[in-house]
């Protein structure tokens, strides 16, 4: 399984067209896609432009059945939701804390206070 996966990786920057080198590429992934190996890779300065989207698809089937069987996303595109960029990093407990507050501000509940 491995080899296929090697191979598939190498049509996939082998069969495209290459890029003209002479213009700026991204270097961020596109839209809301998420960092990973492929993504990367594939607005790398070197990166070939990709092959129109059916063939892509099908160039890139083996790579990305590969990771998903070994739940990982680099060999594959992976998408946040819309807001991805308004998010904030921080522990569940206060996540659950800010959402119950809200939520009790809201509702014009509050319990009393255990002082």
């Amino acid at each position: 399984m491995t080899m296929l996966v090697l191979f598939a990786v190498l049509a996939v920057f082998t069969c495209m067209r290459k890029k003209n080198l002479a213009q700026p590429m991204a270097a961020e992934p596109p839209g809301r896609s998420f960092k990973t190996a492929y993504a990367l890779a594939a607005v790398a300065p070197e990166a070939p432009e990709p092959a129109p989207y059916p063939v892509q698809r099908g160039l890139t089937a083996a790579m990305r059945t590969h990771a998903a069987k070994e739940q990982s996303l680099d060999g594959m595109m992976a998408w946040a939701g819309q807001s991805a960029r308004l998010s904030k990093t921080s522990p569940a407990a206060t996540l659950v804390q800010e959402l119950w507050s809200g939520t009790q501000d809201i509702l014009g509940v509050r319990p009393a206070s255990k002082y």
